[in-house]
């Protein structure tokens, strides 16, 4: 078999362990098996710009918003040219009243690591925005990159996947 097709594969198997809430070993597994098969050698050179969509991360935090709030779009928007990551719970689109919104500068420090340090951090309720406490820095790891889905790994020793955000136009 040629590479692409034992990615596509990896990749198939992966998101069909995520939408059958497998366990995080499983997930865990896929995903470094994914890794192996990652199609980009540069990430931070720009594959990693744009807006993702989270589909599944072992984060505390993430998992406790889940809970709460189960369908509460979370995505993270990265713009390596201006140095910028935002990390978002709940979209502009979305009917809710509430809306988290932080914000972190950020270093590109190799070829898949980027590091960032939070500077801003926004509740938006209503459409006004309540500043938050902010905190926090480290970094993250892009193992895997194509056109439509990244896998990340962290400081903390999370790991994310993202689906990139598709925009209709009308």
């Amino acid at each position: 078999m040629t590479a692409a097709i034992l990615r596509r594969e990896a990749k198939e198997r992966l998101f069909g362990l995520i939408d059958s809430s497998a366990s995080d070993a499983e997930i865990d597994t896929a995903a470094a098996e994914l890794e192996g098969y990652n199609p980009v050698d540069s990430p931070t050179d720009g594959a990693i710009d744009g807006k993702w969509i989270l589909q599944y991360s072992t984060e505390g935090l993430v998992r406790n918003v889940r809970r709460l709030a189960p369908k509460a779009g979370i995505s993270q928007e990265i713009d390596l040219e201006a140095g910028i990551v935002t990390n978002q719970i709940g979209q502009e689109e979305d009917d809710g009243p509430l809306r988290l919104q932080a914000q972190a500068s950020l270093k590109i420090q190799g070829e898949n690591r980027i590091f960032f340090k939070f500077d801003n951090f926004n509740a938006v309720i209503g459409g006004f925005q309540v500043p938050l406490p902010v905190q926090g820095a480290g970094w993250s790891d892009t193992v895997y990159v194509d056109e439509d889905s990244r896998v990340v790994r962290n400081s903390l020793g999370d790991l994310l996947i993202y689906k990139k955000s598709v925009t209709i136009v009308r």
